[in-house]
């Protein structure tokens, strides 16, 4: 997305809908996202994707270069959902939709792999092409596995929302490789991470190319971590107590949320 902003700005120091530990109830949604497009967010084995995306796709494929750009019409359902998230305080110039088939792929079998160790929803494990075998295994584990009863009703969920990033540095390497974590700041208050935010006036203080990227980013279990002493040492996702965990093969989050500087950051460790 592409977009011009005022000079004065007031930033919106809302809080994230973010629970402490150690039951995850309530983490950061698509709340807005769905208000705003007015549909049900439901946790499916494929993810939500964007209107025409498999056209889109198709078209970047048959380029030459890693990702291709395709301007998204003002007047599009899309177009107004995106530039309601930051509007009044930016205006916007113009969104490009990036369609980058290899970032894409690699999104997926980052998805199917979190999805099959951590959902145990039978039907949504079968249709990520699980064997029958390691089906009823998981389904065995997940009947003897003493669960913490906070967690019983709270299905796991890959919690994709739609963020903000922006750089100080050239954005291309960012369309080409996608974020990559062993890049990021040494000394960031979160750990050394890939930062987001919820708010545009938050991430457009990193900016030096007038230029918002909106991400969809995985969530998943995010821990609040804004009573952490030792946040800023992170260098991967918190491992989680007993208490925390939904199986055996459930032992780190999947993402943080803090506010170090008094508006929600969202890091992740793992491209």
């Amino acid at each position: 997305m592409q977009a011009k902003w005022p000079k004065t700005l007031n930033r919106n120091n809302a809080t994230a809908g973010t629970s402490a530990v150690p039951l995850p109830a309530g983490f950061p949604s698509l709340a807005r996202l769905t208000a705003l497009a007015q549909l049900p967010y439901t946790v499916k084995a494929e993810p939500a994707i964007p209107p025409n995306w498999k056209e889109s796709y198709n078209k970047a494929i048959h380029v030459l270069t890693p990702y291709t750009t395709i301007p998204v019409p003002n007047h599009s359902k899309e177009f107004q959902t995106l530039a309601a998230l930051v509007e009044p305080q930016l205006t916007i110039s113009g969104i490009n939709r990036v369609v980058n088939p290899e970032l894409w792929n690699k999104f997926l079998q980052m998805r199917k792999e979190l999805m099959s160790k951590k959902s145990e929803d039978m039907e949504i494990l079968g249709a990520l092409g699980l064997p029958e075998e390691e089906l009823l295994h998981r389904a065995h584990v997940s009947m003897n596995f003493d669960k913490d009863p906070g967690l019983v009703a709270v299905d796991y969920s890959d919690n994709v929302a739609l963020l903000f990033h922006c750089t100080r540095g050239k954005f291309e390497p960012i369309l080409n490789q996608g974020l990559d974590e062993r890049l990021g700041n040494a000394t960031g208050l979160l750990g050394r991470g890939i930062y987001f935010a919820d708010d545009p006036l938050k991430s457009i203080g990193y900016d030096a190319n007038s230029t918002l990227l909106v991400f969809a980013v995985f969530l998943g279990d995010c821990l609040n971590v804004s009573n952490f002493p030792n946040a800023q040492t992170f260098v991967r996702e918190p491992p989680k107590v007993k208490e925390q965990q939904r199986n055996h093969m459930d032992l780190f989050f999947d993402s943080i949320v803090g506010r170090p500087a008094g508006v929600n950051e969202f890091v992740i460790y793992n491209r």
